[in-house]
């Protein structure tokens, strides 16, 4: 019975948690977290909690994959990598309604208001040269040149 209290009391708190950190915005299923950091693992991992770690960073973008690594950044992935959504399918071990990526793909959020968000022209993205990433057992690498960087953080924050 006292087993049982606990995990209600943690889910509840976990619940809460996620809940309180304010508006979130789905982004979409990526193939790769490009400009994206590593950012930890949790096996109590929820939407929310990562929410909270890149927040807490003033970060304006964040994913979750794998079901218990969460990612930080202040822009989202190019569209190029955007993948079906069935493609994130693995459940959040700290609240299982919640989408944690999938092996190897990522569910890519924003965390500010969309005023806080502004869309840069395709002409204007600039180029990238992203470094591996590390998760688990996946391990991802991408380079992409000349391909437009959808939305950036604004420069007030």
């Amino acid at each position: 019975m006292r087993v049982q209290l606990n995990r209600i009391y943690v889910t509840l708190a976990l619940f809460g948690f996620a809940s309180a950190v304010g508006p979130l915005e789905y982004v979409g299923c990526f193939g790769s977290p490009t400009n994206l950091k590593y950012d930890g693992e949790s096996i109590f991992q929820t939407v929310g909690l990562c929410a909270s770690r890149c927040r807490g960073q003033n970060r304006l973008v964040m994913a979750v994959t794998n079901s218990t690594a969460c990612l930080c950044g202040q822009s989202t992935p190019p569209l190029q990598l955007e993948k079906p959504d069935s493609f994130c399918n693995s459940r959040c071990p700290g609240y299982p309604t919640n989408i944690c990526g999938g092996q190897g793909y990522f569910s890519v959020y924003y965390l500010g208001q969309p005023d806080e968000l502004e869309r840069v022209p395709t002409q204007e993205a600039p180029s990238q040269s992203i470094e591996p990433v590390e998760i688990g057992d996946a391990h991802s690498t991408v380079s992409i040149e000349n391909q437009p960087t959808p939305f950036v953080g604004s420069s007030e924050l």
